[in-house]
């Protein structure tokens, strides 16, 4: 009986097999094509295909990831950013649908291969439509500097790949001012001086990557190169350019010029004081990102409508940077925060700010974060800074080595965490580091170490800036302590949901014979220790809140540490993947004195939930693994044992709580910056009121306690004494501080002002 159940069933399983081959067979000769409508770009939009010379649509219904990822690859895309049931974000589709019930493995190389009704069947209504946004490839998100036309009209493509430089001194790191020399198929040579103007230099110095030049009497000087080869002469800009390519000129390697004389330029490097209200995000060079404005005590992005090189190089130099190598869009250094602040911008290219652009208003938009805009600007190139990876299975990994007196050494991994490796991988231009590297795992043992107790800011272009032992007194804790790097183009960005963290905040008063799992790790302030021998008569009153992590990155967020390295908490019954995913600090509003600390592991860091268009990948109860990926989020909410500050030892008062997320920047991810949230708190005892929750608007990433700036952020490079610092200091003070202004001096500060609570910028760290 058994033998022949299962010989039914295997004739039953070919039929159906049989008929499903027949109905695609029957489907994919009459399809044509597929497309996407009603959407703003040519990238989304409801789904129609083409079946026997009409356009329908595609029901929803079955519709997931694996089906829209085989119609963006039909369309020529790399696969599905989103995909979408229903009416959102395109509107209401047809009554008519050619495909329902549809299922795909996304294998397929066309959307009439998968398993579906027979052509024209369905049960759907208008608001039954699927649709997709694509996934771009990462040409289509940058717009480049284009060669002039030639005489017949057409792009010279040719020339899109040249190089530019300067011989002259080098003054503190860079070349700022000497002989252009311009190298096509990799040949150098010069450009003929005949008739060059101002213009011409403030585009050369932008591509030179400083934000403008200096009038000369004369461009001409005399060379030593017995047989020079000019590359350009004649040359014609007019301004608004980001590259000399693309200015009119002779044509390359046309030059009638006077042998013997070169072009010589000035150009005016960049300022120390940082610009107000606009900055970058994101990027893995200081001179890249998306694109953030400040308007109204508030920062926002700016949609990438209308976004092209003239409002980057606006932007670009505005920031103290040459022009823009590239204007970037769709949100090419993932998606930013807050509200979008300006849409269809409009820079004639001499403006000082992209705030004096012409736009359509503050906050008016139709786009999403989706579309944010973003620049990569020229930047001086270091001189002497040499740096390379050895002993790496691919070239954007290795054991770290400097060059010093003459020769190669590596570096101590003593202290050398993400911000030192981040350093390095952005040095070399490889993108982020994902991994800081302690030990000899790129086998060099036995090379020499020349540089050791490194240590690095966030936003540090040069190993060799960092501060470090002396060259003649390097130390390291074993022979095997090396230095290395892994680095990669995406990482994640967590950022702390500030309207969830407002809203769900209250003040509980728990007995103390409830809290007995929480107190084992550590989660009450240290005078609960003195109350568990008689805990019966003991409460513990605790500043509960949720927390709500965004993943607005480009990679997964991943737990630090492997699985057979998680902790096993008993109490609790669960392991730890981070002993400390968040840190909370209550602070003192009047002194910023921090009188209260809270911190949560990660016992399961997962996709809580995801916004419309993406799928779950991590679930901690489905073998799922822990993390969070891009377009999802993790939620602790205030039930959770954990999350509070315990506030029992101190008397009521007005506060600011803050949250911070990976504090100690122990998982990488493509900003640190936007991890700390901040919101001020009245606490009356039974109840409280939160308000004025934000992200901490911290550049420096110092924040501040005590002394005078009442939490301030701290300042840096800033200027005090005739010295320029890049660290807290302890010049002039006993303890430690920071100026949260660029100069000390010139901001109004006197002596007898330092030591009283005055909104000045002086603060003890």
């Amino acid at each position: 009986m058994g033998y022949r159940l299962q010989t039914a069933m295997y004739i039953m399983a070919n039929w159906l097999c049989l008929l499903g081959a027949v109905l695609l067979t029957e489907g994919v000769e009459g399809f044509i094509g597929v497309r996407l409508m009603g959407g703003k770009h040519r990238f989304e939009g409801i789904v129609e295909v083409e079946h026997d010379g009409e356009w329908r649509g595609i029901c929803d219904h079955g519709w997931d990831k694996h089906a829209a990822n085989v119609v963006c690859r039909m369309l020529g895309y790399p696969g599905a950013l989103r995909y979408y049931k229903g009416p959102k974000p395109f509107g209401r589709g047809t009554t008519s649908y050619w495909l329902d019930d549809i299922r795909c493995t996304g294998d397929e190389k066309s959307i009439a291969q998968c398993s579906h009704r027979e052509w024209g069947q369905h049960n759907c209504l208008a608001i039954n439509p699927a649709s997709v946004k694509c996934e771009l490839n990462a040409h289509h998100k940058t717009i480049t500097p284009e060669p002039v036309k030639s005489a017949a009209g057409q792009v010279q493509k040719e020339f899109l790949n040249i190089d530019v430089r300067l011989l002259g001194p080098v003054v503190d790191d860079f070349i700022s001012e000497g002989i252009v020399q311009v190298a096509l198929a990799g040949r150098w040579g010069y450009i003929c001086p005949s008739n060059w103007t101002p213009v011409n230099s403030y585009v050369l110095c932008g591509q030179l990557g400083f934000p403008d030049s200096e009038v000369q009497h004369s461009y001409s000087t005399k060379i030593q190169d017995l047989a020079p080869v000019y590359w350009l002469d004649q040359v014609m800009c007019r301004g608004f350019e980001s590259s000399i390519l693309s200015c009119g000129h002779a044509g390359w390697g046309s030059s009638q010029c006077m042998a013997g004389t070169a072009l010589t330029i000035k150009c005016v490097r960049r300022g120390l004081e940082k610009p107000h209200g606009v900055r970058l995000r994101s990027g893995a060079q200081v001179s890249e990102g998306r694109v953030e404005i400040k308007f109204r005590d508030a920062w926002g992005t700016i949609c990438d409508d209308h976004w092209t090189l003239k409002e980057a190089n606006v932007v670009c130099r505005s920031l103290g940077y040459g022009s823009a190598a590239m204007a970037t869009t769709n949100a090419y250094f993932g998606r930013g925060i807050g509200k979008i602040m300006m849409d269809d911008v409009y820079c004639e290219g001499n403006e000082k700010s992209v705030m004096n652009c012409r736009h359509r208003g503050w906050h008016k938009s139709n786009c999403d974060h989706y579309e944010d805009a973003g620049v990569i600007c020229h930047a001086p190139k270091l001189q002497g800074h040499e740096i390379r990876l050895q002993g790496g299975s691919h070239p954007k990994e290795g054991r770290v080595e400097v060059f010093h007196d003459n020769k190669w050494g590596s570096i101590c991994s003593d202290g050398w965490g993400l911000e030192e490796a981040m350093t390095v991988c952005r040095q070399l231009n490889l993108g982020f580091a994902s991994e800081a590297v302690i030990n000899d795992r790129f086998h060099g043992r036995d090379h020499r170490v020349i540089m050791s107790g490194v240590t690095c800011r966030v936003d540090a272009i040069s190993i060799y800036n960092c501060q470090h032992d002396p060259w003649t007194n390097t130390t390291c804790s074993s022979k095997g302590s090396l230095a290395g790097v892994v680095c990669v183009d995406e990482l994640p960005d967590i950022v702390p949901d500030t309207e969830v963290l407002q809203r769900d905040m209250k003040i509980n008063s728990i007995p103390l014979p409830y809290l007995r799992c929480p107190l084992e790790e550590n989660c009450l302030s240290e005078t609960a220790d003195y109350e568990i021998s008689d805990m019966t008569y003991y409460m513990r009153r605790l500043l509960r809140f949720s927390v709500k992590t965004d993943n607005v990155g480009l990679a997964d967020f991943r737990p630090n540490v492997p699985r057979s390295k998680w902790k096993w908490h008993k109490c609790h019954k669960h392991y730890h993947s981070m002993e400390t995913f968040s840190s909370y600090d209550l602070i003192k509003k009047d002194s910023g004195q921090k009188i209260a600390k809270g911190h949560k592991a990660s016992f399961c860091l997962e996709d809580t939930n995801c916004y419309e268009g993406f799928d779950k990948k991590f679930n901690c109860s489905m073998d799922g693994g822990q993390g969070i990926s891009p377009g999802c989020y993790d939620l602790y909410g205030w039930r959770i044992d954990c999350q509070w500050v315990d506030c029992t030892d101190f008397t009521h008062g007005a506060f600011y709580l803050r949250v911070h997320i990976n504090p100690g920047n122990r998982v990488a991810e493509s900003d640190f910056r936007n991890n700390i949230a901040k919101c001020r708190v009245y606490d009356y005892g039974s109840w409280i009121i939160s308000n004025s929750c934000a992200i901490e608007d911290c550049d420096s990433g110092v924040d501040t306690h005590g002394g005078n700036s009442r939490g301030n952020c701290c300042e840096f490079p800033f200027f005090y004494n005739g010295k320029l610092y890049h660290d807290c200091t302890t010049d002039g003070f006993i303890k430690r501080w920071c100026s949260t202004t660029f100069d000390f001096r010139r901001d109004g500060l006197e002596t007898k002002q330092r030591d009283k609570y005055l909104s000045i910028s002086c603060n003890i760290a």
